[in-house]
């Protein structure tokens, strides 16, 4: 949706898809932690 919207996206890996299927929908970033986020900004 965040694509189709014209905005950068951004999955996380601890939810309740695992990393392989986030990756089919080809997010600009995958995190493993909110810690991460600072560094994508």
């Amino acid at each position: 949706m965040g694509r189709n919207a014209g905005c950068r996206t951004c999955a996380v890996s601890y939810g309740n898809q695992g990393r392989d299927l986030l990756q089919t929908a080809s997010p600009d970033w995958i995190i493993d932690s909110m810690r991460e986020l600072p560094a994508l900004l």
